[in-house]
């Protein structure tokens, strides 16, 4: 998609929100697939249905297509948009050099499929597989909201085709990552909130505060780190950077840097109420910091200006 971003032709960008806004839009997991690695041994596998265009990137190997081909054949689903008006299709390259004579590079793709060169608009089957050939520029699924319906709707009647259980459509997406919640409400679709009922602290807010669930409005998106009853002695949260944490049945202790002329807000799980707290700069002199126990969430709050060479925390407990 880089190379084709600039002279002499400088293919539509909205070429690939076309495919995968539709999709995302209605809370469907789309992940960008790198064609490079199409032929690697596994990595088509994770995927049930792919959509593909060369209007704004062309494929890098004919290995590339067979793997594809054989994705298709052992029950993938394969939705090819496409106009054949991209000009970069003529350069010379691998599908039109000997002993190639394709004139297009899905001209290739399409006899693997065994649907010929030029097959119509359509569906068919390859193997346990399905392929949906849809003669459209994917910028068109961009010029309104029937338009992004139109592409939605496509991708469905593919998948269904294929028997594949589990379509689901709705207007927010939610991303697990350990103890990490991001998630976001789309406001161009169903007026639905998201609750998330985890007890989180929000990262998103300079205090760090804790919730005993989070619900987002469309147009929201957060970025949560979940609580887990008894986790700590633990950092949980920090605007700074920790290192060199230590942490014993009596104590916390940790190394806590940041730029200057900012404040860190550091949150920390412990498994009781503070005894002490000390906060010491580089040539160990007590250093300002204020201080805040939750005891409903175990959480001990710290605020304190952040230095380059950052400071000493020590918590007992």
């Amino acid at each position: 998609m880089m190379f084709q971003r600039g002279d002499p032709w400088s293919s539509n960008p909205n070429s690939f929100f076309g495919l995968a806004l539709p999709l995302l839009k209605h809370g469907m997991p789309v992940h960008p697939v790198q064609m490079e690695h199409a032929q690697r041994p596994g990595y088509l596998v994770p995927y049930r249905l792919l959509l593909l265009s060369y209007e704004f990137m062309k494929p890098p190997s004919e290995q590339a297509h067979r793997a594809i081909a054989e994705w298709v054949q052992h029950g993938g689903v394969l939705v090819y948009v496409g106009d054949g008006s991209d000009p970069y299709a003529t350069v010379p390259e691998w599908w039109n050099t000997e002993p190639m004579q394709f004139a297009r590079p899905e001209q290739h793709l399409f006899e693997l499929l065994g649907l010929g060169q030029s097959p119509a608009a359509g569906r068919y089957r390859f193997g346990e597989g399905v392929v949906e050939i849809v003669r459209a520029h994917p910028t068109s699924f961009t010029h309104s909201q029937n338009d992004t319906q139109r592409l939605l709707d496509i991708a469905k009647r593919a998948w269904r085709a294929a028997d594949i259980p589990g379509w689901r459509e709705q207007n927010c997406v939610r991303l697990s990552r350990g103890p990490y919640v991001i998630a976001a409400v789309f406001d161009e679709t169903t007026p639905r909130r998201l609750v998330i009922p985890e007890q989180v602290v929000d990262l998103f807010d300079p205090k760090l505060r804790v919730t005993a669930g989070k619900t987002l409005a469309p147009g929201q998106v957060a970025l949560l780190r979940v609580l887990t009853p008894g986790e700590g002695p633990k950092v949980v949260a920090s605007a700074s950077r920790v290192t060199d944490v230590r942490a014993g049945q009596r104590e916390i202790a940790f190394h806590s840097q940041g730029p200057a002329s900012t404040t860190a807000a550091t949150r920390i799980a412990l498994p009781g109420p503070p005894k002490s707290v000390t906060v010491a700069d580089a040539n160990g002199s007590a250093y300002g910091f204020v201080s805040q126990w939750d005891a409903d969430t175990g959480t001990l709050l710290l605020c304190y200006e952040n230095l380059p060479d950052g400071v000493a925390v020590r918590v007992t407990y």
